[in-house]
């Protein structure tokens, strides 16, 4: 995206990585052209669904503001990002009505998280 660099995401290719996955098993999805999207690679020569690559319009990295522009609601302005941890008052609120909280990106977790969410979507598409 023509913004990624204001998120540290330049080079980025989700669709590309999975591909690429040796587990990545999803001929349905192949025949429809989701791999003729530029850059992503993979693709065939007469594909049986339309397909296109999107620009996001709302300013923003998280999923929430995602979402929201999938909806329709375009934001202008993007939440807060924390690289590096949450502020101390926000760790304190959240363990004070939670009991607990883990302050630093965990991207092991959110991984394996994502990669058995994968797993389980290739499977449906078999």
């Amino acid at each position: 995206m023509p913004d990624a660099y204001k998120w540290h995401d330049e080079g980025s290719n989700t669709l590309g990585v999975i591909r690429k996955n040796k587990n990545f098993n999803c001929p349905n999805l192949i025949d429809m052209g989701l791999f003729n999207i530029e850059t992503v690679g993979g693709g065939i020569d007469k594909p049986t669904g339309s397909f296109a690559r999107l620009k996001e319009e709302s300013m923003g990295k998280d999923t929430t503001i995602g979402h929201w522009e999938i909806a329709g609601l375009v934001s202008e302005k993007p939440f807060p990002t924390y690289p590096n941890g949450f502020p101390k008052d926000i760790i304190e609120q959240f363990e004070n009505k939670t009991g607990i909280f883990r302050n630093r990106s965990y991207k092991g977790l959110w991984w394996r998280t994502y990669k058995e969410w994968c797993l389980n979507c290739l499977y449906i598409c078999r």
